[in-house]
């Protein structure tokens, strides 16, 4: 009997190594994806309030219908790359490869 509560102990010490080992990882990749989804659809939305108003605001309907169509996406589109990459942040992505990335492209475009 004193043999399997040693055995049961070992194996329970055990366990308790191997739980602590992978649970502390896990809990930090599920919180830093929790995190990015709860960014992304309350930035989603947030950009969405934003461009409406906007589209409504005073200054915005003395423009013509193109144009106002047209600053309301610039405004969207710009809004929605900070969201995503607050998203990738808090995923733990790093910015130097996206800032290179839009370097390039300006450097290209311009």
């Amino acid at each position: 009997m004193k043999l399997f509560a040693e055995a049961v102990a070992e194996t329970s010490s055990w366990w308790s190594k191997v739980n602590e080992f992978i649970s502390q990882p896990v809990i930090n990749i599920v919180a830093r994806v929790l995190g990015a989804i709860l960014i992304f659809v309350i930035g989603f939305k947030v950009v969405k309030v934003i461009a409406k108003k906007y589209e409504k605001s005073k200054s915005a309907s003395k423009l013509n219908k193109t144009v106002r169509s047209f600053l309301k996406n610039v405004i969207a589109i710009c809004l929605y790359v900070v969201v995503t990459l607050l998203a990738l942040i808090v995923l733990g992505f790093e910015l130097s490869v996206f800032s290179a990335a839009l370097a390039s492209v300006g450097v290209t475009i311009g």
